[in-house]
């Protein structure tokens, strides 16, 4: 006979959330799983230095996608803006 599920165990797939969101993954498969366009994609690459086969943890990930989509549509990393 199974044993019953102990105290907050997730049954299905065998992780909790929380364990989930620390497993490194390829972020190849995060944008998949997130359903990231590739423009969003591609800019947080160039302004994290991501490179295709990076291994993230899920929370890296996501924070790092949620603070490319923070910033300004005319913000230029390293250069200052030149006045006319």
């Amino acid at each position: 006979m199974a044993a019953k599920p102990q105290n907050g165990e997730n049954t299905q797939g065998g992780q909790s959330k929380g364990q989930a969101l620390e497993h490194p993954e390829q972020i190849e498969r995060l944008c998949k799983k997130h359903k990231i366009k590739a423009a969003v994609y591609a800019g947080a690459c160039a302004l994290h230095g991501w490179k295709p086969g990076k291994v993230l943890t899920e929370k890296e990930f996501l924070d790092g996608i949620s603070a490319f989509n923070r910033m300004p549509i005319n913000h230029s990393p390293g250069k200052e803006s030149e006045g006319r």
